[in-house]
């Protein structure tokens, strides 16, 4: 399966690499921006396996790949650029848990970043934001009762932050390689759906929206009601 991997959450001036897993050299793949918010004027080469992505407006995204065998669909979540992730100014920092190529398959931490924050104005918002002390933090946990899947969402303001935890918000998202349940509703820190609407398991993808946006959470949850947090070492594997 080529699919180019889990959401992605990033802020406006950000720049995002997006690429099929493991593309055949020999073939020829074709990136779209299927969806994109009203105002936004970005785009993306057509012609090429490896394209990079540069918001121009929040909002919701949908990049759409069209590889030699099917198309796939990546939802890209575009928070202001006020939210970007402060560090040296040569790209996003605070990702854990990096895995296959270039950040775009696995499950946990990183969201695919390429390591540039693109565009003049990033370094100037960033040396306007001095006194930002780091990303708030978020966790996902889930239970089955009654044939109801709820995934919560904890939060906690980075140490130091004068926000309060209360003031978070949580955006919640389902893997676009999974199916999202028919009935799937988000709230200020959980998202519900039955089990009966599912019959393969189905990824939960979160993050925390604060001065800036936290790294992302993942929680797969299975047809028997069993439920997961995909960023959680096996437990033979803990100290």
């Amino acid at each position: 399966m080529q699919h180019p991997g889990p959401p992605r959450f990033l802020a406006v001036g950000e720049t995002t690499e997006l690429a099929p897993r493991d593309p055949d050299p020999a073939a020829t793949y074709r990136w779209v921006l299927s969806d994109r918010p009203e105002d936004s004027a970005a785009d993306l080469p057509d012609d090429q396996a490896v394209v990079h992505f540069t918001p121009d407006e929040p909002g919701e995204y949908t990049a759409s790949l069209t590889t030699p065998e099917t198309t796939h669909h990546l939802t890209l979540r575009v928070f202001p650029s006020e939210t970007a992730v402060a560090g040296s100014g040569t790209g996003a920092s605070g990702y854990s848990g990096q895995s296959g190529v270039s950040g775009r398959s696995g499950e946990s931490g990183m969201s695919g970043f390429s390591g540039g924050q693109s565009g003049s104005a990033r370094s100037g918002d960033l040396a306007s934001r001095e006194d930002q002390r780091g990303r708030p933090r978020l966790k996902l946990s889930g239970e089955t009762e009654d044939g109801i899947v709820t995934v919560r969402a904890t939060v906690k303001t980075s140490p130091g932050s004068d926000e309060e935890d209360e003031t978070l918000d949580v955006e919640f998202v389902v893997d676009d390689r999974d199916p999202t349940p028919e009935d799937f509703e988000t709230s200020h820190r959980a998202a519900t759906f039955s089990l009966a609407s599912i019959d393969e398991p189905v990824r939960v993808r979160a993050v925390a929206i604060g001065d800036q946006y936290s790294v992302p959470d993942t929680v797969r949850v299975h047809p028997d009601g069993a439920v997961e947090n995909l960023n959680e070492p096996p437990s033979g594997a803990r100290g």
